[in-house]
């Protein structure tokens, strides 16, 4: 606000700042409710500017946001956390059950995802920002590569009761998003909440990212339906918690 009252000349914003009035309808009436007092640098002058005493009373002096790679990487944070309280807890009998190929592709398509859940909270966190990458597509992909290499690779049979350890993996993966998502929101302070719905949906799918590399690190069972059952489960039920959450902080 105060670079647009001490503009001189050209009144046109930045293309991403008229990108952003366009979405937030909060910026957007404040922006045309000061259009009348461009010249007044004084301060002392906004509170006869016709802006609203409730605004002012919010206007407070912010941090700088950290840059978009620092951001990205203090969102991975949670997902770190409950990976190392996950092996702490519950071991890597996952990691070691599984095939070297198997490994690489597995856990590389979740930290695709995780990584790509990171980018885009930075994304969404600071003011006018563009996504150099298309996050949709790459999922996508890592997805696809993720149920593919399961449905391919996991076809052990055993001799134990799978109902019951299927349903310890779905509440496990329960337990680490609910961490995962309540540390991604304290650490979310650190930026804008432009779009709090769009930020909530973003922080559920590193919730549910974390969640599956957990439970892909420490479960040893290599059979397709556990995996689809209960892992890929709790992950469904975390992105539609997280989608409805959305919808109620809009």
């Amino acid at each position: 606000m105060n670079i647009y009252l001490d503009r001189t000349g050209d009144s046109l914003l930045p293309a991403e700042a008229q990108e952003h009035l366009t979405r937030c309808s909060r910026c957007r009436n404040l922006y045309i409710r000061m259009g009348p007092m461009r010249q007044l640098t004084e301060r002392g002058h906004l509170a006869s500017s016709g802006i609203p005493p409730e605004i002012l009373d919010d206007l407070k002096p912010v941090r700088p946001v950290p840059p978009g790679p620092v951001l990205a990487l203090l969102y991975l944070i949670p997902v770190v956390i409950a990976l190392a309280l996950g092996v702490w807890m519950w071991g890597a009998g996952g990691w070691q059950a599984q095939a070297a190929v198997t490994r690489v592709a597995l856990f590389g398509a979740i930290c695709v995802a995780a990584a790509l859940a990171g980018y885009s909270l930075s994304r969404e966190m600071i003011p006018g920002s563009r996504r150099r990458i298309a996050v949709r597509p790459a999922a996508a992909v890592a997805v696809l590569v993720f149920v593919g290499v399961v449905a391919i690779s996991f076809h052990r049979q055993y001799n134990i009761d799978l109902a019951s350890i299927s349903e310890s993996c779905f509440l496990r993966g329960l337990e680490i998003a609910a961490l995962t998502f309540l540390l991604g929101l304290g650490i979310a302070r650190h930026g804008a909440w432009l779009d709090r719905a769009a930020a909530v949906r973003i922080i559920g799918l590193l919730a549910a990212s974390s969640a599956l590399l957990v439970l892909t690190t420490y479960c040893p069972v290599l059979n397709a339906a556990h995996v689809f059952g209960s892992h890929l489960a709790a992950v469904t039920v975390v992105i539609a918690a997280s989608w409805l959450l959305g919808r109620v902080v809009r």
